[in-house]
C-alpha cells in the first residue's frame, strides 16, 4: 500500500485582488525569447485580474520556500 503525503503551502494572494496567486513554470531558456533568465511566473487567478510576476528563481525554489 502506497500513501502519498499531502504537502500544504502557504500560497500568495493577488495583492491587486486578494484572489490566490498560481506559480508557473517558464521552460524557455534564456535567449532571444527569455532576455531576461525567467524561470518562474506568478500569475492572479481571477479571470477580471490582470496581475502577473515573474521570476529569477526555479519553480522548485519557490515551493520549497512556501512549504508549511
Amino acid at each position: 500500500i502506497r500513501q502519498n503525503k499531502v504537502i500544504e503551502y502557504d500560497i500568495p494572494d493577488c495583492p491587486d485582488c486578494q484572489k490566490p496567486l498560481m506559480l508557473k513554470h517558464i521552460c524557455t531558456p534564456k535567449g532571444r525569447a527569455n532576455v531576461h533568465g525567467y524561470q518562474s511566473q506568478w500569475l492572479c487567478q481571477n479571470k477580471g485580474c490582470l496581475y502577473e510576476k515573474y521570476n529569477y528563481e526555479d519553480m522548485n525554489e519557490i515551493m520549497e520556500e512556501l512549504k508549511k
